[in-house]
């Protein structure tokens, strides 16, 4: 759990960083992708956890804007499954 929120508190850091390079910014928002993925797919779980360790959960409250988020970044930086799908079926419907 700790290294999910950490990952995330690096990918905000790297956000600053890149807000003037477009290109440098996809990037960084592409790179978090498996952290949210597996936050996501865990998420009752997870967020449970950093609650009842008095740790910020950094994804915000609602999993489904979480997932519109995900998607967003997917779709628009035409980011795969390796299944070859774009679908986040099993997860969103979790």
């Amino acid at each position: 759990m700790r290294i999910g929120i950490r990952i995330e508190e690096i990918g905000v850091f790297r956000n600053k960083a890149a807000r003037d390079d477009a290109v440098l910014s996809a990037r960084v928002r592409v790179a978090q992708l498996p952290v949210r993925f597996v936050c996501l797919a865990r998420w009752n779980q997870l967020k449970d956890d950093a609650s009842m360790r008095g740790i910020r959960w950094p994804f915000g409250d609602a999993r489904e804007e979480a997932l519109a988020g995900f998607m967003t970044v997917m779709n628009a930086n035409d980011v795969w499954l390796t299944d070859g799908s774009r679908g986040m079926i099993q997860v969103a419907n979790e």
